[in-house]
């Protein structure tokens, strides 16, 4: 059973996810076995303090990013209320460099959109973070436990965004995984962001969980 502050925290994640909705949220990088296909998939144990992948991702101007989907092949792993870590990296040269952002969030939507006819699940989480113009890595994890992924492997890789894979939370020990992690990210387009009422709705019921837990 899930405790009051994680049911408030996937409230609030939920308002966070629709408000991602109501602000025209656009597709910045399309990594999904749909788009790419999934060739030779394999399962990889990721996760914050253990293996951890990241993506390469590049934007044209200032961008928030809102949302990203990661892909798994487990429904052990395709819940709702999942704790991940997303995390932000600049781009050095072509490898992970400097951490710029790191966020906790939880899964608010699993389904199958974007797996094609893989029989892959979708999770995806909300996420807030602004940056400028240029390239970026970011990749999901698990936060407190493994969070599985699949990753799209190709004999003879096409035009994909490029993988890394780094290990123990560091990135003392890079490597090109010649495959990329089957992930999507979210960027807002607009400026204007109105609640819907529903957003309104979900809010409400977060304040009262909160009261709730100080009674």
């Amino acid at each position: 059973m899930l405790k009051l502050p994680k049911i408030a925290r996937l409230l609030a994640a939920l308002v966070a996810t629709m408000w991602v909705h109501t602000s025209h949220a656009a597709l910045i990088l399309d990594a999904s076995p749909e788009t790419l296909g999934f060739g030779d998939p394999f399962s990889a144990s990721n996760r914050l303090d253990g293996q951890s992948f990241a993506t390469l991702f590049s934007v044209a101007g200032d961008t928030t990013l809102t949302g990203i989907d990661s892909y798994t092949r487990s429904e052990t792993y395709a819940v709702l209320g999942f704790d991940v870590t997303v995390r932000v990296f600049a781009d050095d040269g072509g490898s992970v460099g400097a951490l710029l952002h790191q966020q906790t969030s939880l899964t608010t939507i699993v389904d199958g959109d974007g797996a094609g006819d893989s029989g892959f699940f979708r999770r995806f989480a909300p996420i807030n973070f602004d940056l400028g113009a240029g390239s970026y890595w970011i990749g999901m994890t698990g936060t407190s436990a493994e969070f599985a992924q699949t990753l799209l492997g190709f004999t003879s890789p096409p035009n994909v965004p490029d993988t890394i894979q780094f290990n123990g939370g560091t990135l003392t020990s890079t490597s090109d995984i010649g495959g990329v992690a089957s992930i999507r990210v979210y960027a807002d387009t607009s400026t204007a962001q109105v609640p819907a009422p529903a957003t309104l709705l979900l809010l409400s019921l977060g304040i009262l969980c909160l009261r709730l837990r100080r009674r």
